[in-house]
């Protein structure tokens, strides 16, 4: 993988066949408050459809608001350059 603004994007990978749907996400942040990450999510559904995934971290509770999944990581990268330009230098491109 290579890392650019601070984000990781792993190497291409070809597959003939996926085997499960791809789960490339833009991370737009995270909170230990889940009507932050609600009020975030809200505000994002204009660049892609946007949800909260609660997670646990080191046994704490925490809520992500991620976009996606979307299909490519160019249309990741779009929609990251998009998020830092207004303003959400934290977000990240995640792949599950």
């Amino acid at each position: 993988g290579h890392t650019r603004a601070g984000a990781f994007y792993p190497d291409a990978v070809v597959t003939e066949m996926p085997v499960t749907p791809t789960g490339i996400y833009v991370q737009a942040g995270s909170f230990t408050v889940q009507d932050n990450a609600v009020a975030l999510s809200g505000r994002l559904q204009p660049y892609a459809r946007a949800g909260v995934y609660p997670t646990q971290i080191d046994g704490q509770q925490f809520y992500c608001v991620r976009l996606g999944p979307v299909e490519t990581v160019e249309q990741a990268d779009a929609i990251l350059a998009r998020l830092v330009a207004d303003g959400n230098e934290q977000a990240i491109i995640m792949v599950e």
